[in-house]
């Protein structure tokens, strides 16, 4: 009987510890350094004003983008949205525009003048 609880009790305890180890190395969101929206709807902007006809063609057109100052969230509407499109135009904005993340909104919104 005593070989059964020694049994469990190293069980728990490396239950336990795998449990603590895995918290410990996870990254929460709070952790993460994200860029200001005010800074990246700039970036964005620019990079929308001269790289327009290459965005269109890959099917990009942005219809507003702006920051949410009280939430630091940059707010985009695109006048399409769907997961090719989204996966597209998240590559550009976090690899050749931002180069780091930002917090971000991406709906569809095709009332507004192209920006």
């Amino acid at each position: 009987m005593s070989k059964m609880n020694s049994s469990y009790f190293k069980l728990l305890f490396v239950c336990l510890l795998v449990l603590v180890l895995t918290a410990c190395n996870e990254k929460t969101e709070t952790e993460k350094e994200y860029m200001d929206a005010v800074s990246a709807a700039k970036l964005l902007s620019e990079y929308n004003k001269s790289n327009r006809n290459e965005l269109k063609m890959e099917g990009i057109i942005i219809t507003m983008l702006g920051p949410d100052e009280i939430n630091n969230v940059l707010e985009v509407d695109l006048l399409k949205v769907n997961k090719k499109i989204e996966k597209k135009f998240k590559k550009i904005l976090f690899e050749d525009v931002l180069h780091q993340e930002v917090r971000l909104r991406l709906e569809q919104g095709g009332y507004g003048i192209p920006q």
